[in-house]
């Protein structure tokens, strides 16, 4: 790895600035826009409600806990999720004491620099050349697809895709939008690019220390993202399946610093295992936490010119001869990857998906200057194409970032028209701030999808169903909420509370419309609180 000259360190705190700014101008919108009476959220238009699952757990932290557990579903647990990351942030956020949106953003952007450093660590590992460094660096940032041309193209009834391209909805399927998105995913793709740089240090030096290293950065990233086992365990077993079958021998120096990395990460992996097998809500989540990544055709346009310009990097480095180790890593990643987002044995394939920008985006820039030598050749392209860079910063910007301004001007317009999924009433949040201070820690509240989202951030009491994914049997405890705030039976009603363990109802404004259920009509449920929009029952 060639030396980086202080001007690209330059480069680098220069881009991370930029970043940092761009991707925290929609948040200071959202909040300058915040409807009179509300409270801004800090969610985005995509994952609205994932969000308050990691403000869950930030309080939890702030509450005294080092072990969270799941408050978005109702079955009785002990504090069993052990998560290095969100564990960190709490405490950040216990120690100089924020609010979780703000711990959740300043690690966000505390994180943007650190990754982007070693991202350009990384980069230079495979490229001596600082034009290519530069360049590399600046695709892998923000480089995305044609998703932002097929949803303008709907919009305009001209094409629809259902879903989607994934660049608009997948946060870690580019670069930018996961830089943009939460903090862990950030952590998650920096541990990768960390792992897979010491592996290969360890490779190349045969030094023990590095293998050391790796392992228990793999620890450390396996506890709080397991996902991502197949994908740094598989990718670094068939380099070494494939430098064995190059040399026609087991490469037994590079297996022992591989069995260093799995035995060091061991330890999280088997308590993941056993968390599958000892608890019910976790294997729930498994179960229901289903994410398939859609057909190929969806994958070409999530990528777009980026994925083409890989196989034409990726084309060259199979007809190279003489590859070095370093491109035979770039290869086996590059192939292995792309099986992984279609395993057939993985039901979260597009978890995978996460360290596809930074191989596509390197093998890329193989692809890029193996078509500017074989154009070079013609002088009309060589004249006013290769020798006048302001020509190509117009292509790049529009058919390599569409997808970036695209989210950005979606979530703007997500907070300028008041999505109710971006703020929150002022007496709702009120009332849950009420429920944490004056119910015991162990109570079980019913109520609507949209407040049992925000109760386990707010309150830190466990709801009956508060997320798809998190919630156990959420497809069932969907349609018995629907039942409960429907039904003509009141007697029906209390036996469920009671059946379910239930100790509170929280009533808001949206619980009004359901003319069949007037809780101060009933006699197994007691007024303790209530303001202008939201009344909270206890069951007697």
């Amino acid at each position: 790895m060639t030396g980086i000259s202080i001007k690209e360190w330059q480069l680098v705190a220069f881009l991370s600035l930029i970043v940092i700014l761009i991707t925290s101008l929609p948040l200071l919108v959202g909040f300058l826009a915040t409807p009179e009476n509300n409270v801004f959220l800090g969610t985005q238009r995509v994952n609205a409600r994932d969000t308050p699952i990691y403000y869950s757990w930030i309080e939890q932290v702030k509450e005294g806990h080092f072990l969270f557990k799941n408050m978005f579903t109702s079955e009785e647990q002990i504090n069993f999720i052990f998560d290095p990351f969100w564990l960190s942030v709490g405490l950040f956020a216990k120690i100089f004491p924020l609010s979780s949106f703000v711990a959740y953003q300043l690690t966000r952007i505390f994180l943007i620099p650190i990754f982007l450093a070693i991202a350009y660590i990384f980069i230079s590992y495979f490229f001596q050349e600082e034009k290519k460094r530069k360049i590399c660096f600046i695709f892998l940032i923000f480089s995305s697809g044609l998703g932002g041309f097929v949803a303008m193209g709907s919009e305009l009834g001209h094409f629809i895709l259902e879903p989607p391209p994934m660049d608009l909805w997948v946060a870690d399927a580019i670069t930018f939008f996961t830089l943009y998105h939460t903090p862990h995913f950030i952590a998650s793709i920096l541990f990768t690019l960390l792992i897979f740089l010491l592996v290969l240090k360890s490779f190349e030096t045969q030094k023990i220390f590095y293998s050391v290293l790796g392992g228990m950065a793999s620890l450390i990233y396996f506890q709080f993202h397991p996902y991502y086992v197949p994908t740094i365990l598989g990718i670094i077993g068939a380099y070494i399946a494939v430098q064995s079958l190059r040399t026609s021998k087991i490469r037994w120096d590079l297996i022992k610093h591989y069995l260093i990395l799995i035995l060091i990460s061991a330890p999280a992996i088997f308590y993941h295992l056993w968390t599958l097998g000892k608890f019910y809500i976790r294997q729930q989540h498994a179960l229901q936490n289903e994410l398939l990544t859609p057909s190929f055709y969806n994958f070409l346009l999530t990528y777009g010119f980026l994925f083409i310009l890989s196989l034409i990097g990726i084309i060259f480095l199979l007809r190279k001869k003489g590859k070095s180790d370093k491109e035979v890593f770039l290869i086996s990643w590059w192939g292995i990857n792309l099986l992984l987002i279609y395993a057939p044995f993985l039901n979260f394939q597009r978890k995978m998906m996460a360290s596809l920008p930074v191989i596509f985006t390197i093998t890329a820039i193989y692809g890029l200057f193996y078509l500017k030598n074989i154009l070079q050749k013609k002088n009309i392209l060589q004249k006013y194409f290769f020798l006048k860079p302001w020509v190509l910063i117009i292509p790049f910007t529009l058919l390599f970032t569409f997808s970036n301004y695209y989210i950005l001007a979606l979530d703007l317009n997500f907070y300028f028209n008041h999505d109710p999924s971006a703020f929150l009433e002022k007496t709702q949040q009120e009332a849950m701030f009420w429920m944490r201070k004056n119910t015991p820690e162990d109570s079980i509240i019913l109520a609507n999808y949209r407040s049992s989202n925000l109760i386990p951030a707010f309150a830190q009491r466990s709801v009956y169903r508060g997320d798809w994914g998190m919630t156990a049997d959420s497809r069932r405890k969907a349609q018995w909420v629907k039942w409960f705030f429907t039904t003509e039976n009141d007697n029906s009603r209390a036996a469920f509370l009671k059946l379910n363990n239930l100790d509170y109802i929280f009533y808001g404004p949206k619980d009004k419309i359901f003319k069949n259920f007037i809780p101060d009509q009933t006699d197994y449920l007691e007024n303790v609180y209530q303001n202008n929009e939201v009344t909270i029952y206890k069951v007697k």
